[in-house]
């Protein structure tokens, strides 16, 4: 019998950051205990600009505003003399103004929104703690929002150092309950064991891949393992209530 651990199988566990620091703008942000799949949108940061940056696109904005100006002016005087000039200095006067339009919308963009980087569930599984708000500040590299993947858990039990010789004879098979569910098992197989005892406690690591049925187990909770060992043996049986001792 083990005492272990439930913790996220490799691959079962991911934590969402942002690689910018800003602005949390997004109103997808999931709660705690929500279902989110791999690839689905949970958040949008908005980058900050530094007050150097913000100055030179104000400065930029107002000069395409001028632009766009002078080209929607040009537009409208050369359309009034269609009769008089030639059709391709009204097309390109139009194309001009598309142009300063869409520089305009840019630069104006860029001002209104920063830089936007948009947050992506890497792994399916249900949200174990979010640490963001909407509208907060956030740091780059911080941890935004936890998943944990409950259908790829697997239990780590520490072994004592004399029980590693019956550990050696395991089957594989293990059963894990929980005092949370009672009675109810689950099964587990035996995957690995560490190469190394503590010192200090004079046990080692095992690790079991755990069928967590119906998601009931959770990431941290502690559970109990007992594990088969001794392997099998040919023998004869008969039943019990066929002895007869001879007194």
């Amino acid at each position: 019998r083990i005492q272990g651990v439930m913790a996220p199988a490799p691959g079962g566990e991911a934590v969402v950051s942002s690689p910018q620091a800003g602005r949390l703008v997004s109103s997808r942000l999931p709660t705690v205990g929500a279902l989110v799949r791999a690839g689905q949108i949970i958040g949008t940061v908005e980058g900050s600009l530094a007050a150097p940056d913000v100055a030179g696109l104000r400065s930029d904005r107002a000069a395409a505003e001028a632009e766009f100006a002078q080209a929607r002016a040009d537009v409208t005087r050369l359309r009034a003399l269609v009769r008089v000039v030639a059709g391709k200095e009204i097309e390109a006067a139009e194309i001009r103004l598309r142009g300063a339009e869409a520089q305009l919308a840019a630069l104006s963009g860029a001002l209104g929104a920063g830089n936007r980087y948009t947050l992506v569930a890497p792994v399916s599984g249900v949200v174990a703690e979010v640490t963001a708000t909407v509208g907060g500040q956030v740091e780059a590299g911080a941890p935004l929002v936890r998943i944990v993947n409950l259908g790829r858990l697997q239990v780590r039990g520490r072994v004592f150092e004399q029980d590693l010789g019956r550990l050696r004879d395991a089957t594989g098979s293990a059963v894990v309950t929980a005092d949370a569910y009672g009675d109810v098992p689950f099964r587990a197989r035996l995957v690995s064991t560490g190469a190394v005892v503590d010192p200090a406690s004079r046990t080692l690591d095992a690790v079991f891949s755990v069928v967590n049925t119906g998601g009931l187990l959770k990431a941290g909770q502690t559970v109990t393992l007992d594990v088969a060992v001794g392997g099998s043996e040919a023998s004869i049986v008969v039943p019990t209530d066929a002895i007869v001792r001879d007194e």
